[in-house]
């Protein structure tokens, strides 16, 4: 789970998130959250992170239920991003 503030931030959250996946063979889901959602975000770092939302809630029910597709931007389209 990543928080970031600007571009900058979510930048490198990203490449952190491209080198976990490159050393670990079960690759873990990966989560961007943070003000970095209000400016929006560069379809470049979208792809990196499997669920980029600030919905706590939505965040907890795809952890418990495990159900986070690679890729998947469910939360995207409800915030125009």
């Amino acid at each position: 789970m990543f928080s970031a503030g600007s571009e900058h931030t979510a930048r490198q959250s990203a490449q952190c998130v491209n080198k976990i996946r490159q050393s670990l063979n079960n690759s873990p889901k990966t989560l961007l959250g943070g003000p970095i959602l209000t400016f929006g975000i560069p379809d470049e770092i979208k792809s990196d992170f499997n669920l980029i939302s600030n919905d706590l809630d939505l965040i907890i029910d795809e952890i418990e239920n495990n159900v986070i597709p690679v890729g998947s931007h469910a939360e995207l389209g409800r915030l125009n991003l």
